[in-house]
């Protein structure tokens, strides 16, 4: 669709458009009265509620986001949102834009993987902030190595068995190191052996944010010459080697096998440890984990909620106090934040104004 063609779409068709980018599965028409849409959500993990066939976590959703609309479900228990004709582009951006962000980044970096000959890698969008390059390959993952190589590592295959699960690994580990040279950490690269049926593969995870970087960094590049070598003066590939030599475990400073998250006091964090550390931070927390019990962590348009004993849902009292919104949007730029015009108002903005509130007395 062109820019020209973006513009004259009615609102429906904008919707649906946006919606089937954002591969969010569901069916957008106009009621009877011409007054509201009807968005018929047909399902999926890309919802911003967790059971798409509860109108009543739909109708909460639009509550907490300020949205005036109603949800209910039709005779198929699919939810169904009625939403009046200005609020439409604000549902839309809400349901759409972070999957819409990660699309057009694993879109930019299969072309950039194409462009640069690794023609047997697949990049698909895990969740919105994360990508997975899948490589597929029946010639000893012969991809993987070219693209090593095309990132400065031309002896990355140097004394690996290929054909065997171990060589396979190796691989995987040394292409990691080389990728968190070049985009940062947090990525993870897992080789899996093929069989009669199935090609060898390498699944690379990256967070979004980093797919830009990495489409960059292949582009600049200029693409092998011959077999293992890259057309760049031999300073470009020393510092390339040099980034690679970093320390991933955050506890011992050795390669780290997997990145942990976990949660304490309230707060989350993600630290990455060999496979010996891991397993110990395990033990240590087994006794503790039997001990208590799980929490469900609840998705609302302002981020992930996980309730305690003594907590209540997230304070925003939009249901009761609709101007409490333009309250909040003036008092940030009053004090100099950032805030859109419209949509959702992030929870630490509101937290700020509460605080600020209950420090006035008021």
């Amino acid at each position: 669709m062109t820019t020209r063609e973006a513009e004259n779409a009615s609102p429906q068709d904008r919707m649906q458009q946006s919606l089937d980018r954002a591969r969010l599965s569901a069916h957008v028409d106009v009621a009877d009265d011409q007054s509201t849409l009807r968005v018929v959500l047909l399902g999926g993990s890309r919802l911003p509620f967790l059971h798409f066939s509860a109108a009543d976590e739909a109708t909460a959703w639009l509550e907490n986001a300020g949205i005036r609309a109603t949800a209910d479900t039709d005779e198929d228990d699919n939810v169904v949102l009625h939403l009046p004709r200005d609020t439409v582009a604000t549902v839309r951006e809400l349901l759409t834009a972070d999957y819409l962000r990660a699309e057009d980044a694993a879109d930019a970096l299969q072309h950039a993987l194409h462009q640069a000959g690794i023609t047997l890698a697949t990049v698909t969008v895990a969740d919105q902030d994360a990508l997975v390059v899948e490589i597929a390959d029946s010639d000893n993952l012969e991809t993987g190595v070219n693209l090593g190589v095309l990132l400065g590592a031309d002896d990355i295959a140097q004394n690996i068995k290929l054909h065997r699960p171990k060589g396979m690994q190796k691989l995987a580990h040394r292409l990691q190191l080389v990728l968190t040279g070049a985009v940062g950490r947090g990525v993870a690269v897992h080789a899996e052996p093929g069989c009669e049926h199935r090609d060898d593969r390498l699944l690379i995870d990256l967070r979004v944010d980093q797919t830009p970087h990495l489409a960059a960094r292949i582009t600049s590049t200029p693409r092998p010459t011959r077999a293992g070598h890259i057309g760049q003066p031999e300073e470009s590939i020393t510092m390339a080697r040099i980034k690679q030599l970093i320390l991933i475990d955050d506890f011992d400073g050795s390669n780290a096998a997997e990145t942990i998250p976990f949660s304490l006091d309230g707060t989350d964090y993600r630290i990455e440890l060999n496979a010996a550390n891991a397993a110990r931070m395990r033990q240590i927390l087994r006794p503790y984990i039997d001990a208590g019990r799980r929490v469900p962590r609840l998705v609302t348009p302002h981020g992930t909620w996980t309730p305690t004993r003594h907590s209540a849902r997230p304070k925003t009292s939009n249901r009761t106090d609709p101007g409490r919104a333009g309250r909040v949007r003036a008092w940030a730029r009053r004090n100099g934040i950032h805030v859109a015009n419209q949509g959702v108002i992030s929870a630490k903005v509101y937290a700020l104004y509460d605080k600020a509130m209950t420090q006035n007395g008021k």
